[in-house]
Protein backbone atom coordinates (compact mmCIF):
# COMPACT_ATOMS: atom_id res chain seq x y z
CA UNK A 1 0.00 0.00 0.00
CA UNK A 2 1.31 3.92 -0.67
CA UNK A 3 1.26 5.93 2.77
CA UNK A 4 -0.98 8.30 3.18
CA UNK A 5 1.68 10.83 3.68
CA UNK A 6 3.32 9.73 0.28
CA UNK A 7 -0.16 10.72 -1.83
CA UNK A 8 -0.32 14.02 -0.05
CA UNK A 9 3.32 14.94 -1.32
CA UNK A 10 2.74 13.72 -4.43
CA UNK A 11 -0.44 16.07 -4.84
CA UNK A 12 1.39 19.47 -2.93
CA UNK A 13 3.95 18.70 -5.98
CA UNK A 14 1.38 18.33 -9.13
CA UNK A 15 -0.36 21.55 -7.74
CA UNK A 16 2.81 23.04 -7.34
CA UNK A 17 4.04 22.39 -11.33
CA UNK A 18 1.12 24.38 -13.16
CA UNK A 19 1.71 27.53 -10.55
CA UNK A 20 5.40 27.66 -11.48
CA UNK A 21 4.95 30.41 -13.79
CA UNK A 22 3.31 32.64 -10.72
CA UNK A 23 6.62 32.88 -9.20
CA UNK A 24 8.45 34.34 -12.00
CA UNK A 25 8.35 38.20 -12.51
CA UNK A 26 5.97 39.66 -15.20
CA UNK A 27 7.53 40.85 -17.95
CA UNK A 28 6.29 42.07 -21.52
CA UNK A 29 7.97 41.31 -24.69
CA UNK A 30 8.24 43.37 -27.98
CA UNK A 31 8.35 40.97 -31.00
CA UNK A 32 9.14 42.29 -34.39
CA UNK A 33 5.89 43.46 -35.44
CA UNK A 34 5.88 46.28 -32.22
CA UNK A 35 3.45 43.88 -30.59
CA UNK A 36 3.54 43.33 -26.82
CA UNK A 37 2.93 39.99 -25.30
CA UNK A 38 2.40 39.53 -21.34
CA UNK A 39 4.72 36.85 -20.35
CA UNK A 40 6.56 35.77 -16.60
CA UNK A 41 10.24 35.70 -17.44
CA UNK A 42 11.94 32.37 -16.30
CA UNK A 43 15.95 33.20 -17.60
CA UNK A 44 17.99 34.61 -20.65
CA UNK A 45 21.30 32.22 -21.38
CA UNK A 46 23.28 32.02 -24.61
CA UNK A 47 20.66 34.28 -26.48
CA UNK A 48 17.88 32.08 -25.36
CA UNK A 49 14.82 33.43 -23.42
CA UNK A 50 13.14 31.03 -21.53
CA UNK A 51 9.61 32.38 -20.06
CA UNK A 52 5.90 31.50 -19.62
CA UNK A 53 3.16 32.44 -21.78
CA UNK A 54 -0.07 33.66 -21.55
CA UNK A 55 -1.56 30.08 -20.99
CA UNK A 56 1.46 29.68 -18.23
CA UNK A 57 3.04 26.98 -20.62
CA UNK A 58 6.95 26.91 -20.69
CA UNK A 59 7.98 28.68 -23.43
CA UNK A 60 12.32 28.75 -25.31
CA UNK A 61 13.08 31.34 -28.00
CA UNK A 62 16.30 32.98 -29.84
CA UNK A 63 16.10 37.04 -28.84
CA UNK A 64 16.69 37.38 -32.54
CA UNK A 65 12.84 36.99 -32.68
CA UNK A 66 12.44 40.10 -30.42
CA UNK A 67 13.22 43.56 -29.95
CA UNK A 68 12.84 44.30 -26.09
CA UNK A 69 11.74 42.64 -22.59
CA UNK A 70 10.93 45.12 -20.14
CA UNK A 71 9.71 44.52 -16.46
CA UNK A 72 6.93 47.25 -16.00
CA UNK A 73 6.33 46.51 -12.13
CA UNK A 74 9.77 46.94 -10.56
CA UNK A 75 9.38 49.94 -8.64
CA UNK A 76 12.83 51.57 -7.22
CA UNK A 77 14.08 51.14 -3.48
CA UNK A 78 14.92 53.68 -1.10
CA UNK A 79 18.58 52.25 -1.29
CA UNK A 80 18.56 53.28 -5.07
CA UNK A 81 17.20 56.49 -3.81
CA UNK A 82 19.92 57.24 -1.80
CA UNK A 83 22.06 56.30 -4.02
CA UNK A 84 20.88 58.47 -6.50
CA UNK A 85 22.04 61.14 -4.13
CA UNK A 86 25.62 59.96 -4.43
CA UNK A 87 25.63 60.08 -7.93
CA UNK A 88 23.59 62.16 -9.17
CA UNK A 89 24.30 62.51 -12.89
CA UNK A 90 24.44 60.62 -15.87
CA UNK A 91 27.45 60.68 -18.37
CA UNK A 92 26.35 60.11 -22.34
CA UNK A 93 28.68 58.18 -24.47
CA UNK A 94 29.16 58.84 -28.31
CA UNK A 95 28.58 54.71 -28.43
CA UNK A 96 25.59 55.05 -26.73
CA UNK A 97 26.06 54.59 -23.22
CA UNK A 98 24.20 56.30 -20.26
CA UNK A 99 26.49 55.73 -17.18
CA UNK A 100 24.91 57.16 -13.95
CA UNK A 101 27.47 58.54 -11.45
CA UNK A 102 29.45 61.57 -10.23
CA UNK A 103 32.39 63.79 -12.18
CA UNK A 104 35.96 63.42 -10.15
CA UNK A 105 38.36 65.55 -12.06
CA UNK A 106 40.12 64.86 -14.85
CA UNK A 107 43.60 63.07 -14.88
CA UNK A 108 47.04 63.93 -16.22
CA UNK A 109 46.14 62.18 -19.78
CA UNK A 110 43.16 64.16 -20.33
CA UNK A 111 40.41 62.20 -18.91
CA UNK A 112 37.29 62.28 -17.21
CA UNK A 113 37.47 60.31 -14.32
CA UNK A 114 34.12 59.11 -13.44
CA UNK A 115 32.92 57.45 -10.47
CA UNK A 116 29.90 54.92 -10.57
CA UNK A 117 27.80 52.82 -8.35
CA UNK A 118 28.12 49.72 -10.10
CA UNK A 119 31.49 49.46 -12.24
CA UNK A 120 33.74 51.42 -10.12
CA UNK A 121 35.63 54.55 -10.78
CA UNK A 122 35.91 54.96 -14.88
CA UNK A 123 38.53 56.89 -17.22
CA UNK A 124 36.88 58.14 -20.55
CA UNK A 125 38.58 59.94 -23.53
CA UNK A 126 37.34 63.24 -24.85
CA UNK A 127 36.53 61.42 -28.24
CA UNK A 128 34.47 59.04 -26.30
CA UNK A 129 32.07 61.79 -24.88
CA UNK A 130 28.49 63.09 -26.18
CA UNK A 131 27.81 65.03 -22.78
CA UNK A 132 27.96 64.89 -18.89
CA UNK A 133 26.88 67.41 -16.44
CA UNK A 134 28.51 68.07 -12.86
CA UNK A 135 28.30 69.18 -9.53
CA UNK A 136 29.00 72.94 -8.88
CA UNK A 137 30.37 73.76 -5.67
CA UNK A 138 27.60 76.83 -3.56
CA UNK A 139 28.96 80.08 -3.50
CA UNK A 140 29.89 81.16 -0.49
CA UNK A 141 27.19 83.19 1.72
CA UNK A 142 28.25 86.89 1.84
CA UNK A 143 29.30 88.15 5.62
CA UNK A 144 26.62 90.41 6.54
CA UNK A 145 27.53 93.76 6.53
CA UNK A 146 31.35 93.40 5.07
CA UNK A 147 32.18 95.36 2.59
CA UNK A 148 34.75 94.13 -0.44
CA UNK A 149 38.21 94.28 -0.08
CA UNK A 150 39.05 94.27 -4.03
CA UNK A 151 39.23 98.03 -5.50
CA UNK A 152 36.92 99.24 -7.44
CA UNK A 153 38.59 98.95 -10.75
CA UNK A 154 38.62 94.92 -10.24
CA UNK A 155 36.35 92.47 -10.35
CA UNK A 156 36.14 89.62 -7.89
CA UNK A 157 37.65 86.66 -8.89
CA UNK A 158 34.40 84.74 -8.54
CA UNK A 159 32.66 87.44 -11.28
CA UNK A 160 36.01 87.51 -13.63
CA UNK A 161 35.30 86.99 -16.95
CA UNK A 162 36.65 83.60 -18.75
CA UNK A 163 40.76 84.81 -19.99
CA UNK A 164 41.69 83.66 -22.89
CA UNK A 165 45.05 81.47 -22.48
CA UNK A 166 47.97 83.01 -22.32
CA UNK A 167 46.37 85.78 -23.57
CA UNK A 168 49.68 88.13 -23.02
CA UNK A 169 52.00 86.08 -25.58
CA UNK A 170 49.21 86.08 -28.07
CA UNK A 171 50.43 85.71 -31.59
CA UNK A 172 50.22 88.63 -34.31
CA UNK A 173 47.31 88.24 -36.26
CA UNK A 174 46.93 85.47 -39.03
CA UNK A 175 46.44 86.47 -42.13
CA UNK A 176 42.88 85.76 -43.68
CA UNK A 177 42.62 82.28 -43.94
CA UNK A 178 39.20 79.87 -44.30
CA UNK A 179 38.26 77.33 -42.11
CA UNK A 180 36.84 73.73 -43.57
CA UNK A 181 35.73 71.26 -41.06
CA UNK A 182 36.44 67.99 -41.50
CA UNK A 183 34.25 65.44 -40.78
CA UNK A 184 33.82 61.85 -40.84
CA UNK A 185 30.21 60.24 -41.20
CA UNK A 186 29.12 63.69 -40.46
CA UNK A 187 31.11 64.29 -37.40
CA UNK A 188 32.79 67.18 -36.89
CA UNK A 189 36.31 65.62 -36.01
CA UNK A 190 38.44 69.39 -36.60
CA UNK A 191 39.38 72.26 -38.62
CA UNK A 192 41.45 72.79 -40.87
CA UNK A 193 42.87 76.37 -41.17
CA UNK A 194 44.12 77.19 -45.04
CA UNK A 195 44.93 80.28 -47.18
CA UNK A 196 42.27 81.81 -49.16
CA UNK A 197 41.49 80.81 -52.17
CA UNK A 198 41.26 76.91 -52.02
CA UNK A 199 38.39 74.96 -52.39
CA UNK A 200 37.46 71.66 -50.04
CA UNK A 201 35.11 69.09 -50.41
CA UNK A 202 34.37 66.26 -48.04
CA UNK A 203 33.62 62.79 -49.58
CA UNK A 204 33.16 60.04 -47.22
CA UNK A 205 35.30 61.04 -44.33
CA UNK A 206 38.09 62.55 -46.66
CA UNK A 207 38.44 66.29 -47.11
CA UNK A 208 39.65 66.96 -50.45
CA UNK A 209 41.54 70.19 -50.81
CA UNK A 210 41.98 71.64 -54.37
CA UNK A 211 43.61 75.20 -55.49
CA UNK A 212 46.81 76.84 -55.04
CA UNK A 213 47.96 74.85 -58.24
CA UNK A 214 47.49 71.56 -56.32
CA UNK A 215 45.45 68.94 -54.50
CA UNK A 216 45.32 67.18 -51.16
CA UNK A 217 43.49 64.57 -49.96
CA UNK A 218 42.99 64.34 -46.09
CA UNK A 219 41.37 61.10 -44.34
CA UNK A 220 41.24 61.36 -40.71
CA UNK A 221 42.44 59.41 -39.17
CA UNK A 222 45.14 58.75 -40.66
CA UNK A 223 46.86 62.08 -39.16
CA UNK A 224 46.53 63.84 -35.87
CA UNK A 225 48.04 67.08 -37.63
CA UNK A 226 47.74 68.38 -41.21
CA UNK A 227 49.73 70.92 -42.63
CA UNK A 228 48.92 72.16 -45.83
CA UNK A 229 52.01 72.61 -48.19
CA UNK A 230 51.07 74.88 -51.60
CA UNK A 231 53.88 74.76 -54.24
CA UNK A 232 56.10 77.39 -54.18
CA UNK A 233 54.45 80.83 -55.23
CA UNK A 234 55.18 82.30 -58.96
CA UNK A 235 57.59 84.92 -58.68
CA UNK A 236 55.74 87.98 -58.43
CA UNK A 237 55.65 91.13 -56.41
CA UNK A 238 52.75 90.04 -54.88
CA UNK A 239 53.13 87.64 -51.13
CA UNK A 240 51.11 84.20 -50.95
CA UNK A 241 49.54 83.87 -47.62
CA UNK A 242 51.71 80.98 -45.31
CA UNK A 243 50.08 77.44 -45.17
CA UNK A 244 48.52 77.25 -41.35
CA UNK A 245 48.55 74.29 -39.17
CA UNK A 246 45.51 72.88 -37.14
CA UNK A 247 45.60 69.93 -35.11
CA UNK A 248 42.60 67.46 -34.94
CA UNK A 249 42.04 66.78 -31.30
CA UNK A 250 39.34 64.69 -31.84
CA UNK A 251 38.22 62.32 -34.41
CA UNK A 252 35.15 61.04 -35.90
CA UNK A 253 32.64 59.08 -33.68
CA UNK A 254 29.03 59.07 -34.53
CA UNK A 255 26.23 59.68 -36.73
CA UNK A 256 25.41 63.11 -38.90
CA UNK A 257 22.55 64.09 -36.77
CA UNK A 258 24.43 66.38 -34.18
CA UNK A 259 25.74 69.74 -33.96
CA UNK A 260 29.37 70.58 -35.26
CA UNK A 261 29.73 72.64 -32.37
CA UNK A 262 30.45 72.17 -28.60
CA UNK A 263 28.61 74.05 -25.45
CA UNK A 264 30.21 74.77 -21.80
CA UNK A 265 27.55 75.63 -19.42
CA UNK A 266 28.65 77.93 -16.94
CA UNK A 267 27.41 77.69 -13.16
CA UNK A 268 26.20 80.94 -14.09
CA UNK A 269 23.76 79.46 -16.93
CA UNK A 270 26.07 80.96 -19.55
CA UNK A 271 26.46 79.22 -22.12
CA UNK A 272 29.94 79.07 -24.48
CA UNK A 273 29.86 77.49 -27.62
CA UNK A 274 33.25 76.50 -29.55
CA UNK A 275 35.53 73.76 -30.27
CA UNK A 276 36.60 71.93 -27.16
CA UNK A 277 40.61 71.47 -27.38
CA UNK A 278 41.69 69.33 -24.48
CA UNK A 279 40.56 68.73 -20.80
CA UNK A 280 43.11 69.56 -18.17
CA UNK A 281 43.22 68.65 -14.76
CA UNK A 282 42.36 72.41 -13.73
CA UNK A 283 40.20 73.58 -16.33
CA UNK A 284 38.96 72.78 -20.03
CA UNK A 285 40.16 74.74 -23.24
CA UNK A 286 37.73 76.16 -25.78
CA UNK A 287 38.52 77.18 -29.35
CA UNK A 288 36.63 79.80 -30.39
CA UNK A 289 37.35 80.76 -33.91
CA UNK A 290 41.10 80.52 -33.16
CA UNK A 291 41.17 81.82 -30.00
CA UNK A 292 41.28 79.37 -26.73
CA UNK A 293 39.36 80.09 -23.19
CA UNK A 294 40.43 78.17 -20.30
CA UNK A 295 37.85 77.03 -17.67
CA UNK A 296 38.66 76.42 -14.45
CA UNK A 297 36.14 73.35 -13.89
CA UNK A 298 34.54 74.69 -10.53
CA UNK A 299 32.72 77.58 -12.70
CA UNK A 300 31.45 74.62 -15.37
CA UNK A 301 28.20 72.80 -14.94
CA UNK A 302 27.93 70.63 -18.31
CA UNK A 303 29.58 69.80 -21.32
CA UNK A 304 27.93 68.66 -24.20
CA UNK A 305 30.41 67.45 -27.57
CA UNK A 306 29.27 67.46 -31.08
CA UNK A 307 29.61 63.63 -30.75
CA UNK A 308 25.89 62.76 -30.96
CA UNK A 309 25.24 59.42 -29.26
CA UNK A 310 24.16 56.60 -31.48
CA UNK A 311 24.10 52.85 -29.92
CA UNK A 312 25.69 49.85 -31.52
CA UNK A 313 24.64 47.13 -32.06
CA UNK A 314 23.97 44.82 -28.95
CA UNK A 315 22.03 43.92 -26.13
CA UNK A 316 21.48 46.96 -24.36
CA UNK A 317 20.45 46.56 -20.79
CA UNK A 318 18.44 49.59 -18.87
CA UNK A 319 19.00 49.74 -15.12
CA UNK A 320 16.96 51.10 -12.23
CA UNK A 321 18.85 54.26 -11.90
CA UNK A 322 19.06 55.15 -15.58
CA UNK A 323 22.12 53.76 -16.74
CA UNK A 324 22.38 51.63 -20.39
CA UNK A 325 24.93 49.38 -20.75
CA UNK A 326 25.74 47.52 -23.69
CA UNK A 327 26.15 43.57 -22.72
CA UNK A 328 28.13 41.10 -23.78
CA UNK A 329 27.08 37.35 -23.18
CA UNK A 330 24.42 38.56 -21.07
CA UNK A 331 22.99 35.70 -18.43
CA UNK A 332 19.94 36.79 -16.62
CA UNK A 333 17.88 34.74 -13.78
CA UNK A 334 15.59 35.53 -11.11
CA UNK A 335 18.81 36.35 -8.75
CA UNK A 336 21.75 37.92 -11.13
CA UNK A 337 22.88 39.77 -14.03
CA UNK A 338 25.75 38.91 -15.53
CA UNK A 339 27.93 39.48 -18.25
CA UNK A 340 31.27 41.31 -20.18
CA UNK A 341 30.63 45.24 -20.61
CA UNK A 342 32.52 48.37 -21.98
CA UNK A 343 34.01 46.81 -25.03
CA UNK A 344 34.11 43.21 -23.37
CA UNK A 345 36.68 44.02 -20.99
CA UNK A 346 35.09 43.55 -17.88
CA UNK A 347 32.85 41.33 -15.96
CA UNK A 348 30.25 41.93 -13.95
CA UNK A 349 27.51 40.38 -11.53
CA UNK A 350 24.71 42.78 -10.88
CA UNK A 351 21.21 41.97 -8.95
CA UNK A 352 18.44 41.32 -11.32
CA UNK A 353 15.87 43.60 -9.24
CA UNK A 354 17.95 46.52 -11.02
CA UNK A 355 17.50 45.29 -14.67
CA UNK A 356 14.20 47.59 -15.95
CA UNK A 357 14.90 46.56 -19.86
CA UNK A 358 16.38 44.53 -22.28
CA UNK A 359 16.86 45.82 -25.42
CA UNK A 360 18.05 42.98 -28.66
CA UNK A 361 19.20 45.54 -30.81
CA UNK A 362 21.26 43.76 -33.36
CA UNK A 363 19.64 44.28 -36.29
CA UNK A 364 17.22 47.18 -35.60
CA UNK A 365 17.09 49.88 -33.54
CA UNK A 366 14.07 51.45 -30.87
CA UNK A 367 14.03 55.32 -31.97
CA UNK A 368 11.33 57.41 -30.05
CA UNK A 369 9.17 59.30 -32.23
CA UNK A 370 9.78 62.66 -30.27
CA UNK A 371 13.29 62.76 -31.40
CA UNK A 372 11.98 63.88 -34.28
CA UNK A 373 11.36 67.20 -35.13
CA UNK A 374 8.62 67.95 -37.07
CA UNK A 375 7.08 71.06 -39.11
CA UNK A 376 3.68 72.20 -38.50
CA UNK A 377 1.90 73.03 -41.63
CA UNK A 378 -1.49 73.99 -40.65
CA UNK A 379 -3.56 74.29 -37.42
CA UNK A 380 -2.23 74.93 -33.89
CA UNK A 381 -4.58 78.07 -33.24
CA UNK A 382 -7.80 77.22 -31.66
CA UNK A 383 -10.13 80.50 -31.58
CA UNK A 384 -7.20 82.57 -32.13
CA UNK A 385 -5.28 80.81 -28.67
CA UNK A 386 -1.91 78.95 -29.93
CA UNK A 387 -1.86 75.52 -28.80
CA UNK A 388 1.22 74.18 -30.55
CA UNK A 389 1.97 70.60 -29.75
CA UNK A 390 4.23 69.52 -26.95
CA UNK A 391 5.84 66.92 -25.30
CA UNK A 392 5.45 65.60 -21.49
CA UNK A 393 7.50 62.40 -20.35
CA UNK A 394 7.42 59.96 -23.48
CA UNK A 395 3.67 61.49 -24.75
CA UNK A 396 3.03 64.02 -27.41
CA UNK A 397 0.07 66.48 -26.75
CA UNK A 398 -1.60 67.86 -30.03
CA UNK A 399 -4.78 69.79 -30.07
CA UNK A 400 -7.30 69.89 -33.79
CA UNK A 401 -6.85 71.01 -35.80
CA UNK A 402 -2.76 70.61 -37.12
CA UNK A 403 -0.77 68.84 -39.18
CA UNK A 404 2.63 67.62 -38.56
CA UNK A 405 5.00 66.47 -41.14
CA UNK A 406 7.87 64.22 -40.41
CA UNK A 407 10.79 62.99 -42.42
CA UNK A 408 11.76 59.99 -41.04
CA UNK A 409 15.27 58.26 -40.90
CA UNK A 410 16.64 56.10 -43.53
CA UNK A 411 15.56 52.16 -43.01
CA UNK A 412 12.52 53.07 -41.17
CA UNK A 413 10.04 49.41 -40.91
CA UNK A 414 7.12 50.59 -38.40
CA UNK A 415 5.25 52.75 -36.47
CA UNK A 416 3.83 51.95 -33.42
CA UNK A 417 1.84 54.34 -30.70
CA UNK A 418 -1.46 54.61 -28.59
CA UNK A 419 -3.51 57.51 -29.43
CA UNK A 420 -6.14 58.77 -26.82
CA UNK A 421 -8.39 61.43 -26.15
CA UNK A 422 -7.40 63.17 -23.00
CA UNK A 423 -9.49 62.67 -20.10
CA UNK A 424 -11.01 66.46 -20.44
CA UNK A 425 -12.49 65.99 -24.11
CA UNK A 426 -15.79 64.98 -22.47
CA UNK A 427 -18.83 64.63 -24.57
CA UNK A 428 -17.47 67.45 -26.55
CA UNK A 429 -14.19 65.89 -28.00
CA UNK A 430 -14.96 64.88 -31.38
CA UNK A 431 -11.55 64.39 -34.09
CA UNK A 432 -10.33 62.66 -36.85
CA UNK A 433 -6.97 60.89 -36.43
CA UNK A 434 -5.41 60.70 -40.51
CA UNK A 435 -1.70 59.36 -40.81
CA UNK A 436 -0.39 58.60 -44.39
CA UNK A 437 3.25 58.77 -46.25
CA UNK A 438 4.26 59.98 -49.20
CA UNK A 439 2.06 57.43 -51.06
CA UNK A 440 -1.34 57.75 -49.32
CA UNK A 441 -3.00 57.06 -46.05
CA UNK A 442 -1.94 54.59 -43.58
CA UNK A 443 -5.31 55.12 -40.81
CA UNK A 444 -7.93 57.06 -40.63
CA UNK A 445 -9.68 57.04 -37.35
CA UNK A 446 -12.43 59.09 -35.80
CA UNK A 447 -12.31 59.33 -31.81
CA UNK A 448 -14.42 60.84 -29.23
CA UNK A 449 -16.44 59.34 -26.17
CA UNK A 450 -17.79 56.57 -27.52
CA UNK A 451 -14.29 55.29 -29.56
CA UNK A 452 -11.38 57.18 -26.95
CA UNK A 453 -8.18 55.46 -28.28
CA UNK A 454 -7.14 54.06 -30.99
CA UNK A 455 -3.62 51.49 -31.09
CA UNK A 456 -1.21 52.62 -33.85
CA UNK A 457 0.74 50.24 -35.85
CA UNK A 458 1.69 50.67 -39.27
CA UNK A 459 4.36 50.23 -41.89
CA UNK A 460 5.42 53.26 -43.84
CA UNK A 461 6.11 52.93 -47.56
CA UNK A 462 8.97 56.12 -47.63
CA UNK A 463 10.49 58.19 -45.18
CA UNK A 464 7.54 60.78 -45.71
CA UNK A 465 4.94 60.97 -42.34
CA UNK A 466 2.19 63.49 -42.14
CA UNK A 467 0.17 63.10 -38.92
CA UNK A 468 -3.22 65.17 -39.39
CA UNK A 469 -5.89 66.26 -36.68
CA UNK A 470 -9.24 67.62 -38.11
CA UNK A 471 -11.96 68.54 -35.58
CA UNK A 472 -15.84 67.13 -36.30
CA UNK A 473 -18.80 67.46 -34.77
CA UNK A 474 -19.20 70.95 -32.11
CA UNK A 475 -15.85 72.02 -33.95
CA UNK A 476 -12.77 72.46 -32.36
CA UNK A 477 -13.91 72.30 -28.39
CA UNK A 478 -11.53 70.30 -26.51
CA UNK A 479 -10.45 68.26 -28.66
CA UNK A 480 -7.54 67.41 -27.06
CA UNK A 481 -5.13 64.19 -28.03
CA UNK A 482 -2.29 62.41 -26.23
CA UNK A 483 -0.07 59.89 -28.93
CA UNK A 484 1.74 58.32 -26.42
CA UNK A 485 4.68 55.51 -26.01
CA UNK A 486 4.84 56.29 -29.80
CA UNK A 487 8.23 54.98 -31.42
CA UNK A 488 9.29 54.13 -34.41
CA UNK A 489 11.66 50.85 -36.04
CA UNK A 490 15.06 50.98 -37.90
CA UNK A 491 16.85 48.51 -39.51
CA UNK A 492 19.95 49.24 -39.21
CA UNK A 493 22.69 49.18 -42.22
CA UNK A 494 24.79 46.63 -42.83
Amino acid sequence: MIRSTTLVAVAVLLAALPAAADAQDKAQLLDLDLELQEIRFASLADEVLTFYDAERRRQSASIFGFLALSWTDRVTGSSEAEADADFPHRLLLADGHVIRGRFGGVDDKGRVIWTTRHFGTLPVKLDAISAFRKPVPAAPAAPPETKPTSPPDKVPPDEAPVKPKAEAQQAPPAPAQVKIHVHEHGRAAGNVAVAEGVVAEVRAGQVVIKGLGGRRVIQPPDAQQVALQPPPPPATEDDQPAPAERPLPRLALAGSEGSESDEVELANGDRLVGFVDVLQPGALVLDQDGRNLEIAWDRIAAVTLANPARRKPGDWVSLSDGSEIRFADAALDSEVLSGRVFGNKTLVELEAGLVRRIDFATDYEIRPLQRLRPTQSSGGLVFGVPMPPRHQGDALYLHAPLTLRYRLPAGVVRLRGLAAMDESAGDWGDLVLKIRDGQGELLTQRLNRRTPEVAVNLRPRDRDLVLELDDATNGPVRDRLWLREAFILVKRPR
